[in-house]
C-alpha cells in the first residue's frame, strides 16, 4: 500500500492564477484507499483583507481607484485540528511525504532570510516551501 496510517503528509493546493493565495495542510494519515487519503492535521492560510487601491497623484494626494484585495504577509496556522479527505491524484494538489517521526503539532511556517517560506518543527526538521525562485527571474540560476 502506498500510504499507511501514521504516515505524515503536507498537501499544497497548486496555485493556478496569479492572485491565488497559498493553502497548505499538514497531517497524519488516518486512512488511505484508491488514491484518497484521510488526514488529521492543521491548515495554513493567508487571509485576504479588503481595502482600497490607491494611486499617488502628486506628493500629497492619493486617489482611490477602486477596491482591491490586500494580502497580509504571513501564513497563519489555524488553531483547530481538522480531518480532511484529499484525492491525491488530483493535478490541483502537490503532496509531500514528511518524516514519520515528525510531530505535526509542532510544525510552524516561518520566513527565511531571503523571503522563503520554511516549514519547521523547531527540533531540526526544515523544508523550504518557496514556490518562486528569484534567481530564475534575473538569469543567475545555476
Amino acid at each position: 500500500m502506498l500510504l499507511t496510517p501514521g504516515d505524515k503528509l503536507l498537501i499544497a493546493h497548486r496555485r493556478l492564477y496569479e492572485g491565488d493565495l497559498p493553502r497548505l495542510f499538514a497531517g497524519t494519515v488516518v486512512a488511505y484507499e484508491s488514491g484518497f487519503v484521510k488526514l488529521a492535521g492543521y491548515t495554513w492560510v493567508r487571509e485576504p483583507v479588503r481595502g482600497e487601491l490607491r494611486k499617488k497623484t502628486d506628493q500629497r494626494t492619493l486617489e482611490v481607484i477602486g477596491p482591491a484585495r490586500i494580502v497580509r504577509g504571513e501564513l497563519r496556522k489555524k488553531t483547530d485540528q481538522r480531518t480532511k479527505v484529499f484525492g491525491i491524484a488530483s493535478p490541483g494538489l502537490i503532496c509531500y511525504e514528511l518524516p514519520k517521526a515528525l510531530d505535526i503539532e509542532r510544525l510552524e511556517l516561518t520566513p527565511g532570510p531571503q523571503h522563503q517560506v520554511i516549514l519547521s518543527d523547531g527540533a531540526g526538521f526544515t523544508m523550504d516551501l518557496t514556490d518562486r525562485n528569484p534567481a530564475l527571474r534575473t538569469g543567475s540560476a545555476a
